[in-house]
C-alpha cells in the first residue's frame, strides 16, 4: 500500500492499493502491530474508501507516516482481503516471504504509558551505570584484601548489563502481540 503524507499528525491515515510482485525488489516496510482494542474502530481512507482498523494500528501508521513523501508499507489488515477466506489463506502463507523481503520491518507495541515511559528511561540509566561500572572503576577496587561479593573488576558489568537487559525485555516479551499465530513469521 502507499501510505500519503501528512503535515499533521491528527490528519487520517489515506492510502492506496497497488499490487506488488515479491521477485521484483521494491522498498517497502512491514508493520507487525499488536493489535489492541476495536471499540471504538478507527478509520482509514483506501482510496476514497473507508476501512475499520483498530486505534492501535491507526495511531501506528499516524506515527510512522512522513510529512512529505509517500512510503510504501505492506500492513495485513489492509493489504489482505480480510472478506475472503481464500485471499487471507494465500497472503498468510506468503507472509514469511513478505516479512523477509521488506527493506524494514517495525513493530509496534502500542502508545505506552507512563510505566513504559519510566521503564525506559530507567533503562537508559541502568545501561550507563553499568557501563561506569565495567569500564570506570579503577583497578585498585579489585584488590584481594577486599571480600570476593564486593570484588569489583573492570570488565566485570555484563552480569549488571544482563540483568537490565533481560528485566527491560521482560515488559516488552508479555505483551499480548507474542500470543498471535504468525508473529514468528513476521
Amino acid at each position: 500500500m502507499v501510505l500519503k503524507p501528512s503535515h499533521s499528525a491528527d490528519d487520517p491515515i489515506q492510502c492506496k492499493l497497488i499490487p506488488m510482485d515479491l521477485d521484483t525488489p521494491a522498498k517497502y516496510t512491514t508493520l507487525s502491530c499488536e493489535e489492541g482494542t476495536a471499540d471504538p474502530p478507527a478509520k482509514i481512507t483506501c482510496e476514497g474508501k473507508s476501512l475499520q482498523a483498530t486505534p492501535n494500528r491507526e495511531l501506528a501508521l499516524k506515527r510512522m507516516r512522513h510529512s512529505r513523501n509517500v512510503q510504501l508499507f505492506w500492513v495485513d489488515a489492509i493489504c489482505i482481503d480480510q472478506t475472503s477466506i481464500p485471499e487471507r489463506n494465500h497472503q498468510v502463507s506468503m507472509m514469511g516471504d513478505i516479512y523477509r523481503r521488506a527493506a524494514r520491518v517495525n513493530l509496534w507495541l502500542g502508545p505506552g504509558d507512563d510505566l513504559s515511559a519510566k521503564e525506559f528511561s530507567d533503562f537508559r540509566r541502568l545501561q550507563v551505570l553499568a557501563w561506569v561500572i565495567s569500564h570506570c572503576i579503577p583497578s585498585w577496587l579489585s584488590s584481594s584484601d577486599l571480600p570476593n561479593e564486593m570484588t569489583i573488576r573492570p570488565g566485570s558489568g555484563g552480569g549488571l548489563q544482563k540483568l537490565i537487559i533481560d528485566s527491560f525485555f521482560l515488559g516488552v516479551a508479555t505483551k499480548s502481540h507474542w500470543t498471535r499465530a504468525w508473529t514468528i513469521q513476521e
